[in-house]
Order: structure tokens, then C-alpha cells, then sequence
């Protein structure tokens, strides 16, 4: 083509509609980067631990405004010249532990030592027939329903599979375990305690790190889809929305709903899944070494619950009290019952007063 040479376009191409033109996100304000550092749990020279608040994406998107990645030079970088990088990630809307890599050799063998399957922790693997080094990993959830036992394990191969719009993915238990696109995938659960509504927390130890694994392992593994899961469990979500029967909560509960913003007991309950403890080994360095080491003494991080689902695990069952007795006179009766006894007495006798 010759310098200067005109090109023609449609006009179609020329005009771009203001919504699919890109969206610059505003800065994160400075109540976002206070609230992201007080998320911090530990943090020392090569790594970070971080409480993942709920609703926060990892990384950003096109229809995301704010995610960890764009905040983590403001309010994560601290006296390093580079801000942490990403070592694992966590869905949206689940909270809890998560590691970040505050240099570049640090990241590269945290990563690896997470992905190793062999890292497992010893009482775990045990079972596996396999020796560990020290992982574990514990999430907490509550889901719908009961598990017919209070624990065991899930062994459930899992399949991704694109939708029709091929923009989004959908991961499936896979009918045919030899399949070839199946990935194995176990996960270990332990009944907690039992919650109102007909839900119960779970304890979920995932000994492979899959794509939704413990969502699609609870909703279709055990049949019990987690709280506000709408993705893996909607269909169940529907019916117990419905048929859920508020009488069986305390009505203390009932009445702090408003406060409750999204627990078990409000209208629109958020994701009940929630990273609540990670140990790996200690990073360490050998004088003139180049590389890392794993030292035998390993560091555990606690996630503290969010505030859903905290509320969530206060939440009591209503118990009907009887009514107290008094010395030498049986059951007491209640004032409305006398009150009515009263006024339908002054009716029978109503033609007494008026002689």
C-alpha cells in the first residue's frame, strides 16, 4: 500500500457506543487501602498473609471495578519498591487466608511447594498412602442440608465445561472418571455442628487444589450446596429460600436481621465459604545460598470469620419456654388468659349488674 493511500471504513466501525468504550476505575479511597492493611495478618520479609474480605475480585476484569491486584501498590507495597505478588487466589466472594510473595524468589517457591502435590499434611495423606511436608489447608461452610455421615471423604473427578455464550465455564463432577479432560480431585469434610434452618457447618480439607472443588464437591458430591451459592446450588437455594421456616430461629435473631446483613437468617444470604486456616513451612535462606529452603517448623495462619457469616454461626434455634411455676399453685396462667376469662365473665353476668 502507497504512502498516503485512503483507506474506507463503515461507519458502523467509526461510531463507538460510550459503553464499550474502556472505563478507567477510580482510585481506591483511602477508608478502601486502611481496611485492605488492617486485612493484614502477617508479614515479614518475604511473604504477606492477608484475610481476604468477601466480595473482593483477585484480579481485575471488564466489569470490575476495584480487585486485590490494583490496590496492592497502595496499600500493600509498604517499604518495598515493588508491591507483592500473587501467590494463590481465592473466588469473590470467598474470604479468608491468602498468601502474597513479597519478592520474586519467595513467590516462585511458595507457589511451587502449593502446587506440589506431595505437601500434603501427614495425618491427612496417611489415609492417601502418601507422606507429607507439611500443608493443610482448612475452609469452613455452611451448607444446605445434612451429610448422611460427619465425616469422610470426597473422591469426585472434576470436568470444566464451557457454556453456550463462551465467555463463562461451568465445573461438573465428571460423569466418566478415565475421561481424559477429568482431573482428580478429593476433598476431606467433618461435620462441625448443626445450624438453623436445616444447614450445617462444615469443616473442608481440599487435598488438591482445583477450580471450585469444594463448591462443586459440596453441591454435587454430598448433595449439599453451599449458602448463597447460587452458581452450584440454585435450584436447592430456590426451595429453601421458600419453604424455610423462620419460627425455628430465636426471634432475637429475627429481629437483628436488618443487622445481620447477609447471614443465613436474612433475605439475600452471601457465599458461606471461608478460608479459615493455612500452615506451610517456614521460609528460610542459607547463609551464601542463592535459592530458598523449607524449614521442618511450620507457620499457621487463622482467618477470623467475616461478618456474615459470623453472624451466621451465632445464630440459635428457638426453644419455646414453659411457663415457670409458682410455690403451692401449679402452672401459672398467662394474663391475656385471665384478662379473657374475665371479660367473657363480665358478659354472662352483664344482666346482674344492671338489676
Amino acid at each position: 500500500m502507497p504512502v498516503g493511500a485512503l483507506i474506507c471504513v463503515p461507519d458502523s466501525v467509526t461510531k463507538i457506543e460510550a459503553s464499550s468504550q474502556s472505563h478507567e476505575p477510580d482510585d481506591p479511597t483511602e477508608e478502601e487501602i486502611e481496611q485492605l492493611k488492617d486485612a493484614v495478618l502477617y508479614k515479614d520479609e518475604d511473604l504477606i498473609v492477608l484475610n481476604k474480605p468477601p466480595g473482593l475480585p483477585v484480579q481485575g476484569g471488564s466489569k470490575v471495578e476495584r480487585s486485590l491486584v490494583s490496590m496492592m501498590s497502595l496499600a500493600l507495597q509498604f517499604e518495598y519498591k515493588e508491591p507483592p505478588r500473587l501467590v494463590h487466589r481465592l473466588d469473590k466472594d470467598v474470604s479468608g487466608v491468602m498468601i502474597l510473595g513479597r519478592t520474586y524468589e519467595s513467590t516462585v517457591k511458595i507457589q511451587s511447594f502449593l502446587c506440589s502435590k506431595d505437601n500434603l499434611m501427614p495425618s491427612v495423606i496417611t489415609t492417601q498412602g502418601s507422606v507429607g511436608k507439611g500443608l493443610d489447608r482448612k475452609y469452613i461452610a455452611l451448607v444446605i442440608g445434612s451429610p448422611t455421615a460427619d465425616k469422610g471423604f470426597i473422591s469426585a473427578p472434576l470436568l470444566k465445561m464451557v457454556l453456550e455464550d463462551g465467555k463463562s465455564d461451568r465445573v461438573l463432577i465428571a460423569a466418566d472418571p478415565k475421561s481424559e479432560n477429568a482431573i482428580p480431585a478429593i476433598t476431606e469434610y467433618q461435620v462441625l455442628k448443626r445450624s438453623v434452618l436445616g444447614c450445617t457447618w462444615l469443616q473442608l480439607r481440599p487435598l488438591t487444589g482445583r477450580k471450585h472443588q469444594l463448591r462443586v464437591h459440596c453441591a454435587q458430591g454430598l448433595g449439599l450446596p453451599i449458602v448463597g451459592d447460587m452458581k452450584y446450588g440454585f435450584n436447592t437455594h430456590k426451595k429453601w429460600m421458600a419453604e424455610r421456616n423462620m419460627n425455628t430461629v430465636d426471634p432475637q435473631d429475627i429481629k437483628a436481621r436488618n443487622k445481620m446483613a447477609g447471614s443465613v437468617v436474612s433475605k439475600n444470604p452471601l457465599l458461606h465459604l471461608h478460608s479459615r486456616e493455612l500452615t506451610i513451612p517456614r521460609l528460610r535462606k542459607k547463609p551464601g545460598a542463592v535459592d530458598f529452603g523449607l524449614d521442618p517448623e511450620r507457620m499457621r495462619f487463622v482467618a477470623p470469620l467475616p461478618t456474615h457469616m459470623e453472624s451466621s454461626w451465632e445464630a440459635k434455634p428457638y426453644v419455646k419456654k414453659r411457663p415457670e411455676k409458682v410455690a403451692g399453685w401449679g402452672w401459672t396462667v398467662p394474663k391475656r388468659v385471665l384478662r379473657l376469662q374475665h371479660m367473657n365473665w363480665q358478659k354472662s353476668n352483664r344482666n346482674i349488674y344492671r338489676r
